[in-house]
């Protein structure tokens, strides 16, 4: 492979750093709440937390209890990999916060506790579902790339491509199959998604740190288009999602 110049190393390099900080937070994402075993029930609701300025920020809305149908800002955030505390008052609580503390149980699901701030020591059982709306990504899946130069024929070659959207986040590899018979697998490093344009970034081997953009969309018709291109040579891309058996 071609080595890139420093200039558009750089430049690539500050286009994955910026597209990545909003996602760079497990706990961002829409959560479906089950307060447990209260005495009025199993209250619910919908936690959204966003990332904003590099800082967790988000609303509770009430869909059950005597709070239904309000929205709650969460006021605090202490968080780290694996624990979420919120801060957040209730209608005329006063200056009352009510701690909710939240833990990953798998990737999709958060556990914990919500502390009754008017009754000591006592606690109930949080389970936080990710929202439907949450739990799936247009490019979750698996995909063939055709590669074709227009220029050289002779370089031409298939890849398929792995992507998986876990815990709020995409991760995934390709894979190569050049004409040589030769298999070359990549790990891909850095994502940039929308509904319908994904930009990837990678290593390939011999590339140092450089990273290798790919540009994919999903086209009306559900088809996969792109293009690809190294220091010299200039790559289309056409492709298809591979529907599981």
């Amino acid at each position: 492979m071609k080595k890139f110049s420093a200039l558009l190393f750089f430049s690539i390099t500050l286009l994955f750093c910026s597209a990545s900080m909003a996602q760079n937070s497990a706990w961002v994402g829409d959560w479906d709440l089950q307060i447990k075993d209260t005495p009025m029930g199993t209250i619910t609701g919908i936690l959204t937390i966003e990332l904003v300025d590099d800082n967790l920020a988000g609303v509770i809305e009430w869909t059950s209890g005597f709070q239904q149908g309000t929205l709650e800002k969460v006021e605090h955030f202490n968080d780290s990999d694996n624990e979420l505390i919120l801060g957040f008052k209730q209608r005329g609580s006063g200056d009352l916060y009510f701690p909710l503390t939240l833990h990953f149980k798998d990737d999709e699901t958060l556990s914990g506790t919500w502390k009754e701030f008017l009754a000591e020591n006592t606690f109930y059982n949080v389970i936080a579902n990710k929202s439907v709306a949450q739990n799936s990504n247009p490019w979750d899946g698996q995909f063939n790339l055709d590669f074709k130069n227009i220029d050289d024929e002779e370089t031409n070659f298939v890849a398929t491509l792995n992507v998986d959207y876990v815990n709020g986040k995409l991760e995934g590899y390709i894979i190569y199959f050049y004409q040589d018979d030769m298999r070359e697998e990549v790990v891909i490093e850095h994502f940039n998604d929308s509904d319908t344009e994904l930009i990837l970034g990678f290593k390939v081997e011999g590339s140092d740190a450089l990273f290798f953009p790919l540009t994919l969309r999903i086209e009306d018709d559900g088809s996969i288009s792109g293009s690809w291109e190294d220091e010299k040579e200039s790559y289309t891309i056409e492709g298809f999602r591979i529907v599981p058996n």
